[in-house]
């Protein structure tokens, strides 16, 4: 059960980070608020991407 979670976070933080860039390239879907934060944010999420892909590979 615990690869499935894993994998799921992966997935839902990888769909951050992909909104995240497009609104600082183009401002959809947030209005560009702040590219900061969006930046700072989809580092993040690519950051709990690689370490939830690494935890997954930990449960083969």
């Amino acid at each position: 059960m615990e690869k499935p979670i894993c994998l799921a976070t992966a997935i839902i933080a990888g769909l951050l980070a992909l909104f995240l860039v497009a609104d600082a390239a183009i401002g959809f879907p947030f209005g560009k608020a702040s590219i900061l934060v969006d930046i700072l944010v989809a580092l993040g999420a690519v950051i709990i991407v690689w370490q939830s892909l690494a935890t997954a590979k930990e449960f083969r």
